[in-house]
């Protein structure tokens, strides 16, 4: 069974900014993903810790791939907000008819006009704006960065598991020699 914990890290996430782009997203459903868990780890009868992080990492890629169209959908929202905050936010340099104190905006005048271009999109986008909250990470150069890191991780552990699988290899050849050892030729006489 894949614990709700391991297979759902975006909830914390969330809260904090600190999304990845193989967990869950806004949008996703939580149960929908702890049932893909558990049906491969049925389909694999997995067994232990590291056939379940196997299991649950398979289970993020096949998630990402079946989801892939929410990346889409987050450039457009992000095209449709920039577009937002143009029409809104002055520009870096005053025009005629921008309010000004000696020769720069006035940062009030700025921030207001942030807000408002913040407000606009949230009402306009609805639940896509979520994903312009969370910037570059709802982007295809970071899941290709992060699937780059999850591949040199997984070949790391490849290796390490081949290590751990030849030492049990050798010991297991040692301990079936010693255990099947022939008794000696001649006995020692009392």
């Amino acid at each position: 069974m894949i614990e709700e914990s391991t297979a759902y890290s975006a909830q914390p996430a969330l809260k904090h900014g600190a999304y990845s782009a193989m967990s869950l997203l806004p949008g996703e459903d939580p149960a929908a993903f702890l049932k893909l868990c558990a049906d491969l780890v049925a389909e694999y009868n997995v067994a232990g810790p590291s056939e379940r992080a196997i299991a649950v990492r398979l289970a993020r890629v096949i998630w990402r791939e079946q989801h892939l169209a929410i990346y889409g959908y987050a450039a457009r929202a992000r095209q449709r907000y920039s577009e937002i905050r143009t029409e809104l936010v002055p520009r870096l340099q005053p025009s005629p008819t921008d309010i000004v104190i000696g020769n720069e905006l006035d940062p009030e005048v700025v921030r207001k006009a942030e807000k408002a271009a913040e407000k606009k999109a949230s009402e306009e986008l609805g639940s896509a704006w979520g994903l312009i909250e969370m910037g570059d990470v709802l982007t295809f150069d970071h899941l290709n960065k992060e699937l780059e890191i999850a591949e040199r991780l997984s070949r790391q552990k490849e290796r390490l598991l081949k290590q751990l699988m030849f030492a049990r290899g050798v010991k297991s050849l040692s301990l079936s020699a010693s255990t099947s050892a022939s008794p000696p030729l001649i006995t020692a006489r009392a």
